[in-house]
């Protein structure tokens, strides 16, 4: 999978809404006031910074930096699930 292919990815399936919260991910959310909707804000329309291949989990992980709703910088670092068509949030920071 290269970048390119990995944000449309990212972004067909943050619009169908099949995202998962890792523990961790929730925590950083509840602490730096990140909202769902902040999430998929960076998540529809951020760029791709950093993609790598887990191959012992079988999915692709990469960074997602873009914006909050309100305009502030947000990253994303996301599990693409492919089998699931499912993204694994696994955190978030500013």
């Amino acid at each position: 999978m290269n970048p390119e292919q990995a944000r449309r990815l990212i972004r067909e399936i943050a619009k169908s809404g099949w995202l998962r919260l890792t523990g961790h991910c929730r925590l950083r959310m509840q602490e730096r006031n990140v909202t769902m909707d902040d999430l998929l804000q960076a998540l529809l329309w951020g760029d791709i910074r950093e993609l790598t291949a887990n191959p012992g989990r079988q999915n692709w992980e990469c960074l997602v930096k873009g914006q909050d709703i309100e305009h502030e910088p947000l990253t994303v670092k996301v599990a693409i699930l492919e089998e699931d068509f499912a993204l694994l949030c696994i955190t978030v920071h500013g």
